[in-house]
């Protein structure tokens, strides 16, 4: 096993272990440091991910920006490769199982440029205060990056303990512009 695998096996356990309940707890108190930071109260395009089970849950930052005017975009798969579209109603009526099991916005939704794109909120497996990331191996936010507007905030979340001192990166990795973290206790 690579390193970065030895490393995504530890972080998956971790969050494995963690209690619905925690779970929750820390989703709302992510959510709500979220929605603090000028770079998602600015936003007029945010690009979400819809949690899996052992992520994240943005569900309470997506419920508070409901009325607001900002768009929302979230990864679809169209038989290729992932790429964002438009999450129009911000309730999760329209949203489909995709390929994977994760919710996604259905085929019919419009497809936004990932240029378009002000802010990003990004799940991964471990982090570093410098920005760099640590995903599922399959490099497809690397991917939707690299299409996305240099200005954009890139910003990471995770447990406290993703945050972890350096990772082995390689040149097309993208880097963060900020990790907000959140206590796993």
């Amino acid at each position: 096993m690579s390193t970065k695998d030895e490393l995504r096996a530890v972080m998956r356990a971790r969050r494995r272990g963690l209690s619905p309940d925690m779970r929750k707890q820390a989703a709302a108190s992510l959510c709500a440091k979220l929605l603090r930071l000028d770079e998602v109260k600015n936003a007029r395009v945010l690009a979400v991910y819809l949690a899996t089970p052992q992520e994240l849950d943005l569900a309470p930052l997506v419920a508070a920006l409901r009325d607001s005017p900002v768009r929302l975009v979230a990864p679809r798969w169209n038989g290729c490769a992932y790429e964002l579209a438009e999450w129009a109603s911000k309730d999760g009526g329209e949203l489909r199982p995709g390929p994977m099991s994760i919710l996604e916005p259905p085929s019919t939704a419009r497809g936004v440029s990932p240029s378009a794109v002000d802010a990003w909120i990004i799940p991964g497996l471990a982090f570093t205060r410098e920005g760099a990331r640590l995903g599922y191996g399959g490099g497809w936010y690397d991917r939707l990056l690299a299409e996305s507007a240099p200005e954009a905030a890139r910003i990471g979340v995770g447990y406290d303990f993703q945050v972890v001192e350096e990772l082995p990166l390689e040149p097309h990795d993208s880097r963060l512009t900020q990790v907000v973290a959140v206590a796993s206790k």
